[in-house]
């Protein structure tokens, strides 16, 4: 899936609605980018990655779209006994937490030594929809240009117009219709 596709099948989907935005072609970007947003909600995006860990070492840098830690396995499928001295004990809980990984409590050494230096685990980023990357699949296509709709519609519902009144001017909504519009997609995204 590729940015310019994503803008011109949003532009298509608009119609004549599309004379509304004044923006242009930076008006159906920023729907598609808040899009992302609401595919974020519905589908995270859950990365895979490994952490090199250290005995007595509590703080790791985390990847820079890390949004947080959906969990990891580091030792979870073994054995314990806490009531035997050799035993490695429980893994440590793991949070994302200022950019930073937290696992408390630290690692041990038996721990590194009975489960290995490397712990795998799965982490949420922000889904990006921009000139530069697509993060969302194809099969959320259809997903993503109805949650573009819904922002265009969102755009649409808040306009207002000055109308001069018998003895002075009033704003009267003028989008009846992208409001009615906007709520009947909402409904559509939430039956998805």
């Amino acid at each position: 899936m590729d940015f310019d596709g994503l803008l011109d099948d949003h532009r298509a989907q608009l119609g004549k609605a599309i004379e509304r935005f004044r923006g242009g072609d930076d008006d159906l970007a920023r729907h598609l980018r808040q899009a992302a947003r609401w595919l974020d909600a519905r589908w995270p995006r859950i990365i895979p990655a490994n952490l090199e860990l250290e005995a007595g070492i509590a703080l790791y840098a985390a990847p820079a779209d890390c949004r947080h830690v959906y969990g990891h396995d580091w030792g979870r499928y073994n054995r314990r006994r806490p009531w035997e001295t050799c035993s490695p004990g429980y893994p440590p809980l793991m949070q994302c937490l200022d950019g930073q990984f937290w696992l408390t409590p630290a690692p041990t050494a038996a721990q590194i030594g009975a489960w290995g230096a490397v712990l795998p685990y799965f982490y949420a980023a922000a889904h990006e929809i921009s000139e530069t990357a697509v993060t969302p699949t194809e099969h959320q296509r259809g997903a993503v240009l109805l949650a573009a709709l819904i922002e265009a519609m969102r755009d649409l519902a808040g306009e207002t117009a000055v109308v001069q009144l018998h003895k002075g001017l009033a704003g009267i909504p003028t989008a009846g219709t992208p409001a009615y519009l906007y709520e009947r997609l909402q409904e559509e995204w939430e039956r998805r």
